[in-house]
């Protein structure tokens, strides 16, 4: 005989088939067990059901919803749940001073279809959060058992977390695969006990069933004869005792399968999108390789960054501070159409600023106490002016003025290959290169590893200056240098049309010209051993204390005061100062070299 759970049974089996099929297939399953719970099981459930087609309005001062008691205190030991469930749900806390208070040990909030069951979390296309407000506080702080009031922030949002904050907008390839493999490991986990769950619905749905089955097969038996069932008044109440406890049993059942049918749908649903997902993550390579689209974006007028507690004093506590680690980073004080502002300044000020293209290259990643440190990358500055300084200076009455050059400030340039180069786009020589200070040294030195003061000189260093002119110790009449020293094993001048040396205003005068060397001045003086070659032309008179002549021709006169054969006569003191040698100045550089190693 055909019962009307039959329609049960087989509302059940087709929801049952349709556990792996799409959101739709399910959810069409579950309207028809809606419908016949609706005409027939939820006319057995206990409870008072409210029903009205149009309205319903609970209005009163205050209204406690919940299982509480008269006083609205929840009842001791009895579970509590509230369910609100609709397409629309609206709380309003109207008027100047309406507020609404959600207070729960955990308290989410999920922008997900949950189905006409409250079963399901299915992402739609319109699934969002949305919060508005003059003022948002987002507060976690305190620890267990305390309760932290959020401050009134007024206007604007303010999130405060006393542990960590994190604000992230990126798409991830190995840590999307780890955290999908940890839920499908869960879900499948679930899915077993989901399985089992309605496995043993499913035992007891059958088995209530059958004991309705049997209450209904007797019943009819005994509505079979009229005349019995007039005679057995008894037995007729009974029996209907019997099927309303059956017909109870078999509803709650029913429920109960179909929920459990509900859940390992929405279990399978899960896994099915994870797996789904889990497909399109790109390999590492291609990951890494692609533009994933992902970014965060913070706009205001004012932007900072601190690395302070909630007292506002700075850390300088090791970790502290603000840190960016990103394949290509740009500051920028420009417009975003790349222009430059016209009052754009970047400003970096710190007790120590380091700035490196080091590449550190650890051996252990897990002790991190040994690594290669190697210059591998490029510094490119490009600027109109670089100025680079050490001077103090004062700000007063909002102007700021140089007082000195700092004590002890230095620039130290160390490179394999250092070059200074002021020439234009086709490599013509341009601009100007300036050096100016009290003591300037250009040396080609080894250095000392402990102090990197001056050792010796480098083997084979060179050291070239060359222009088209050159000009030492002058260039013009009025700035001369008191004193040039030229010192070599080792010493050459060179010109290819003349050489000059020149004393004074040209009291003096040696010259290298055109193949011919001369030599004037007031009075010239030649020492030791001197030998002649060639003609020579004398035009003024000649002394000579001694003189040995192979063939002697005078051409108009010979004359002698005193013509002695063998008597020498004595010649007088030379009065040069052949003694003035090079000056090293021993006293200063002793000085220098103590305060280098200091």
């Amino acid at each position: 005989m055909e019962y009307f759970f039959d329609d049960w049974k087989k509302a059940l089996q087709d929801l049952n088939d349709s556990i792996e099929k799409s959101v739709d297939e399910v959810r069409s399953c579950k309207d028809a067990i809606r419908m016949l719970q609706i005409d027939n099981v939820n006319k057995a459930h206990g409870g008072n059901y409210l029903r009205d087609s149009e309205r319903i309005v609970l209005s009163a001062p205050e209204i406690v919803i919940g299982n509480v008691d008269k006083g609205g205190y929840l009842l001791p030991g009895q579970p509590s749940r509230i369910i609100i469930r609709g397409q629309g749900i609206s709380l309003e806390g109207s008027g100047p001073a309406g507020y609404i208070v959600n207070r729960a040990p955990g308290i989410r909030s999920y922008g997900v279809d949950p189905g006409p069951d409250g079963r399901e979390n299915v992402v739609s296309d319109i699934s969002e959060v949305i919060s508005q407000a003059r003022g948002i506080s987002l507060n976690s702080s305190g620890g267990e058992g305390v309760f932290t009031s959020p401050p009134a922030v007024g206007e604007g949002l303010h999130l405060h977390s006393d542990s960590g904050l994190f604000v992230e907008a990126a798409d991830s390839a190995e840590r999307k695969k780890k955290y999908i493999d940890k839920r499908l490991d869960n879900l499948k986990k679930s899915k077993d006990s989901c399985k089992k769950a309605s496995g043993d619905s499913k035992k007891e749905f059958e088995s209530a069933i059958k004991e309705l089955t049997k209450v209904l097969d007797d019943s009819n038996a005994l509505s079979s004869d009229i005349d019995d069932l007039r005679s057995s008044v008894g037995v007729l109440d009974d029996l209907h005792d019997q099927l309303e406890t059956a017909m109870k049993k078999a509803s709650n059942a029913f429920y109960m399968y179909s929920s459990q049918l509900a859940d390992l749908a929405e279990t399978c649903r899960k896994i099915k999108c994870l797996e789904d997902a889990k497909g399109k993550i790109p390999s590492s390579q291609d990951f890494k390789n692609k533009i994933t689209g992902a970014g965060v974006w913070i706009s205001g007028e004012k932007i900072g960054l601190s690395a302070v507690d909630g007292d506002g004093n700075i850390r300088e506590n090791p970790g502290s501070g603000v840190r960016i680690l990103s394949n290509s980073v740009s500051v920028g004080a420009c417009g975003y159409d790349g222009a430059l502002l016209k009052k754009g300044r970047i400003s970096l000020n710190a007790m120590d600023i380091d700035l490196s293209t080091a590449n550190t290259k650890f051996k252990d990643q897990k002790k991190r106490d040994s690594a290669d440190i190697l210059a591998e990358g490029n510094v490119h500055v490009v600027s109109k002016k670089v100025k680079l300084e050490s001077v103090d200076s004062e700000l007063k009455d909002g102007k700021t003025t140089e007082k000195a050059l700092t004590k002890d400030g230095s620039l130290k340039i160390r490179f394999e290959t250092t070059e200074l180069s002021a020439t234009d786009t086709e490599g013509k020589a341009a601009g100007i290169i300036d050096m100016n200070a009290k003591e300037v040294e250009i040396k080609s030195t080894d250095v000392k590893k402990d102090n990197r003061s001056d050792d010796k000189l480098a083997a084979g260093g060179t050291l070239l200056i060359t222009a088209e002119k050159i000009y030492a110790g002058s260039r013009d009449k009025n700035n001369k240098t008191k004193q040039l020293q030229l010192s070599a094993d080792k010493t050459g001048v060179f010109g290819d049309t003349t050489a000059e040396m020149q004393q004074g205003e040209a009291k003096a005068v040696v010259q290298l010209d055109g193949g011919n060397l001369s030599v004037s001045g007031s009075k010239t003086e030649l020492y030791g051993d001197t030998t002649v070659n060639g003609k020579t032309d004398f035009k003024a008179d000649i002394k000579a204390p001694k003189a040995t002549i192979d063939n002697v021709e005078a051409k108009s006169s010979f004359k002698s005061t005193n013509i002695s054969d063998g008597i020498a006569v004595p010649g007088a003191p030379s009065s040069a100062k052949l003694s003035a040698k090079l000056k090293v100045e021993e006293k200063k550089a002793k000085e220098k070299k103590a305060e280098e190693k200091k």
